[in-house]
């Protein structure tokens, strides 16, 4: 009995959903799970979208001169798995021009090792965008175009959903591993089953044996916890992945109780603990530690007396919370983007601060936070809120990007009642250039020079505003400075939020990093690209490039409005994807011409850089939101359209759209730029790229 049309249809659809769905699912994933192992990626985590990109792409050039190589995927992911665990020990790199937490110099390892990653990824990626080629081949252009879309949506919403209620590598890979097992199947010889079951159990083995580890997942970190036992162990870690320390019953009534150390990603994040020093003998042991650290809470109110209202942003593990309730604080906000943060904070902390009746919780990101609210506080301290995270797969701006800039400083300044006081704290490290940054960020945001406090690694800001009490010349191990170095540093703003760097530019290692990719990338599409692509290959690669840029442009401005945060992040992209199908949906019912629809791109892309985004975050929020939903996502639609007029009479639709995949590569490295020019002059090379992509069409 032969198969029918339609239902042959349909099976090469669900392969195709099938396999689009794990190849978002996994970048995702390798996104939040290869920085935990390998601290060297951890501002280069971008770069795993960037590599997965270039090896779906080259999946799809090639895909009309192989055999079927997915059945391959469960011996490269299993290669892929054991190499990150044992590049493992790597160090970070250092670098003059950028700020970065517990890194070291540069050494030929860290290139190495990220050179490996980069490639290793990019090979394990190949099998699928070879399955989505033949399938391309085997179905109409749109609607296989559909199926894909369809298959990276659910994926987009899937790992989301996954990321926030229950996120493991282990079971995350084991599902994404039994899905390729089943896609190999499908329709397959038998061979063909037999070789995807024998690989797929190969990296289902892999899978149990290198991801599992103790230690618990937030929706940014990877995050352990240990009983603080000396100074020493906050810099050499006695075990790569601590057991972690169940608390005491009677901890929050006990007398000398335990601070505990919290690592994010294997390096130092935040103490719990509590730093009220009637709770410690002098034979405790921590009595001296805890006192130094309570200096730091505490020196803020010395200025402000007793505060009615308390903002805490960046609260963590709750010591700030606590210098303000311990200075006689009536009310205390704290706000913590992490909701894991907040979770352990009240099972370490033995001061209970987030239990407390004066203490309201909220789980945000600061800089959304401050634009929404319009209450007065008597104190608005930033706590040691500073990130080693981007904030997305698609952007190489930090987690706490939007948080320490001029408009963000002056936002809150704004929110401070008369009478008190602006507070930023900051491990600023010794003899660097970012204490003077931070000096001149809150002078132009509040219109004065703020007090400065510091110890040896340490700077305390403090901003008063109108009268207050006469600050004093020392607090514990804190000093007041009465001048601060002038240096010529440009300040972080919303467009170009990089408080660690120095100066616009792109640091070395990215450069050389970047550099050397790019020639393996370019290298590769020469060999590997069919003959024949010529313009329109060009014009299928620049609509990627300019796609990939638009897509990061719009994550960007979304988050700046609504938060940095993981859950903003995912309905951004889903909301992209979202909007993509529809074009792809409009073109498949009504055939429009797809040259036409570069005007409105064109129009729409103006018209968002023109509007600049201080505008935008005056707004009430329900005009935020539909200048967000019905303006920002306009060039994405009608570039769309283009991209599925295009697709729609391709010669060869496998081909096109690896060289689409290959251009969202180059994208993506482009995207680096941002730290030279700002990210609002990324637009112009959006309209750049699809004006060149304009020009191509015309001539095939």
């Amino acid at each position: 009995m032969q198969t029918s049309q339609p239902d042959m249809g349909s099976r090469l659809g669900l392969r195709l959903v099938i396999v689009s769905f794990v190849g978002l699912f996994l970048q995702l994933m390798f996104i939040r799970w290869v920085p935990s192992n390998v601290r060297v990626v951890t501002y280069y985590a971008n770069l795993i979208l960037i590599s997965s990109f270039l090896g779906i792409g080259m999946g799809a050039m090639i895909s009309g001169r192989t055999r079927r190589q997915l059945p391959w995927f469960g011996f490269l992911l299993a290669g892929f798995l054991y190499l990150i665990r044992s590049l493992g020990s790597d160090p970070l790199p250092g670098t003059e021009t950028e700020v970065r937490g517990y890194s070291q110099g540069e050494n030929l390892s860290n290139y190495a090792a990220l050179l490996a990653i980069f490639v290793a990824n990019s090979c394990l990626f190949v099998p699928l965008g070879d399955e989505i080629g033949k399938l391309f081949r085997s179905l109409p252009p749109l609607k296989a175009y559909s199926f894909d879309l369809i298959g990276s949506l659910l994926g987009t919403v899937c790992f989301g959903i996954f990321a926030f209620r229950f996120f493991s590598p282990t079971v995350g890979m084991l599902v994404a591993v039994a899905l390729i097992v089943m896609a190999s199947g499908i329709m397959g010889p038998l061979k063909d089953r037999t070789f995807a079951i024998v690989s797929g159990g190969t990296a289902a083995l892999a899978v149990v044996l290198l991801t599992a580890s103790h230690g618990l997942w937030s929706p940014y970190y990877f995050i352990t916890t240990e009983q603080l036992k000396s100074i020493e162990q906050l810099v050499k870690k006695e075990m790569r992945w601590p057991v972690p320390t169940e608390p005491p019953a009677e901890l929050h009534a006990m007398s000398n109780p335990p601070i505990y150390v919290v690592r994010a990603n294997q390096d130092f994040y935040q103490f719990h603990g509590t730093i009220d020093g009637q709770r410690y003998t002098s034979e405790s042991g921590i009595a001296e530690f805890v006192a130094w650290l309570r200096n730091q809470f505490l020196l803020p109110y010395s200025i402000t007396g007793r505060p009615k209202r308390v903002l805490i942003v960046g609260a963590g593990g709750g010591m700030d919370v606590e210098g303000a309730l311990l200075s006689g604080a009536d009310h205390v906000v704290a706000v913590e983007v992490d909701p894991l943060i907040v979770k352990l904070s009240k099972k370490y902390n033995a001061s209970n601060v987030y239990g407390n009746d004066r203490v309201t919780v909220r789980v945000d990101d600061a800089r959304a936070f401050l634009q929404r609210d319009n209450g007065l506080y008597d104190v608005i301290a930033f706590g040691y809120l500073d990130a080693s995270a981007l904030f997305s797969n698609m952007s190489n701006i930090r987690l706490d990007g939007f948080v320490y800039t001029v408009e963000s400083l002056a936002r809150a300044y704004d929110l401070v009642s008369e009478g008190g006081v602006l507070v930023l704290s900051f491990a600023t490290g010794e003899g660097t250039w970012l204490p003077t940054k931070l000096y001149q960020m809150i002078t132009t945001a509040t219109g004065g020079p703020p007090l400065v406090y510091a110890d040896r690694s340490k700077r305390i800001f403090i901003k008063p505003k109108g009268d207050h009490a006469i600050p004093p010349s020392e607090f514990g191990p804190l000093k007041l400075i009465e001048t601060v170095p002038h240096m010529e540093v440009p300040m972080a703003t919303d467009d170009w939020p990089y408080l660690y760097l120095s100066k616009k530019t792109i640091p070395r290692d990215y450069l050389v990093v970047i550099g050397a990719l790019l020639g393996l990338s370019v290298l590769g599409v020469i060999v590997l690209k069919p003959p024949g692509m010529g313009i329109e290959g060009m014009h299928f690669l620049l609509l990627g490039f300019g796609f990939l840029l638009l897509e990061t442009s719009s994550i960007v401005r979304c988050s700046l409005y609504f938060g940095t945060t993981w859950l903003v992040t995912t309905i951004v992209i889903a909301g992209i994807l979202t909007m993509v199908l529809a074009a792809n949906l409009i073109v498949l019912r009504f055939r429009p011409q797809g040259q036409f629809w570069y005007v409105f791109v064109f129009a729409s892309l103006l018209l968002i850089y023109f509007m600049p985004s201080s505008k935008i975050l005056e707004l009430p929020i329900f005009l935020r939101l539909a200048w967000t939903l019905l303006v920002v996502p306009l060039p994405i639609f009608f570039a769309g359209i283009i991209f599925s007029t295009s697709f729609a009479q391709a010669t060869n639709t496998a081909a096109m759209f690896g060289a689409n995949l290959i251009g969202a590569m180059l994208g993506g490295f482009f995207e680096y730029l941002g730290m030279v020019t700002g990210h609002g002059a990324l637009l112009l090379f959006v309209f750049v790229a699809y004006a060149a992509s304009w020009a191509c069409r015309r001539t095939v």
